[in-house]
């Protein structure tokens, strides 16, 4: 089973050469992977969350009252895994 953790799966690919944390779209990917567990274990912005721009004056707000860019979280993540594949493509072939 692939690990779940951000830094567990992040140093996994460091051992192959590909490294999250240069990647393009890395902010804003991490950022909604944090606010899907926020929306799903927690329901509020809580210290993790609130440590992203985005967050930090909504500190223990309801997660369902915050309007999100959602077109933003798309394009990091369509850029970071783009940069992903490319990483591991070059590293691979």
């Amino acid at each position: 089973m692939p690990p779940y953790k951000w830094n567990v799966l992040s140093d996994r690919f460091d051992k192959i050469g590909v490294h999250f944390r240069e990647l393009k779209g890395l902010d804003g990917t991490n950022e909604a992977r944090v606010i899907n567990n926020k929306i799903k274990h927690t329901g509020v912005v809580d210290a993790e969350l609130a440590a992203f721009p985005r967050f930090n004056n909504l500190l223990g707000k309801q997660m369902d009252t915050i309007n999100l860019n959602l077109q933003y979280y798309a394009d990091c993540a369509f850029e970071f895994v783009g940069h992903l594949q490319e990483s591991a493509d070059g590293i691979l072939q």
